[in-house]
């Protein structure tokens, strides 16, 4: 999105993304952010990258809106689909391929889902992997 979008983000802006990001998640309860993106599947060695596309999603927003945040759930709903269109376009643009071992692609979630068994066989008790959605997104619909 950042190549596309001419999207600049300094380090000092990733920060920021990562530390609003933090406070966030602290006061929902949650744990520390680091704990939360491992839990969410994310490598450790990655949390500063969070902060660089959290920052970008920021400027896009910011951008999309006009600098105004929306006052009406049906500006952001439009605004967060104008979001999700942008990602979403941005991943096409990628042709992203998943290793068939770890899952596919699901671009509603943005996020490797394991993919439909072929076998008959049950799910292992207690696996950690994401469960699939109901019914996944294998195609980008932009």
């Amino acid at each position: 999105m950042a190549a596309r979008d001419n999207i600049t983000v300094t380090p000092g802006g990733a920060e920021r993304a990562l530390a609003a990001l933090s406070a966030q998640i602290r006061q929902g309860g949650r744990t520390s952010l680091a704990q939360a993106a491992v839990s969410s599947g994310l490598p450790p060695d990655l949390i500063g990258e969070l902060g660089r596309y959290q920052a970008i999603g920021n400027v896009l927003v910011n951008r999309l809106d006009g600098g105004k945040a929306p006052t009406t759930t049906a500006a952001q709903q439009a605004l967060n689909a104008q979001l999700i269109k942008s990602q979403c376009q941005a991943s096409k643009a990628l042709d992203i391929t998943v290793n068939p071992q770890y899952g596919v692609l699901d671009y509603r979630q943005l996020a490797v889902v394991p993919a439909k068994p072929t076998l008959s066989a049950a799910q292992p008790a207690g696996s950690l992997s994401p469960s699939p959605s109901a019914s996944p997104q294998l195609t980008p619909a932009c």
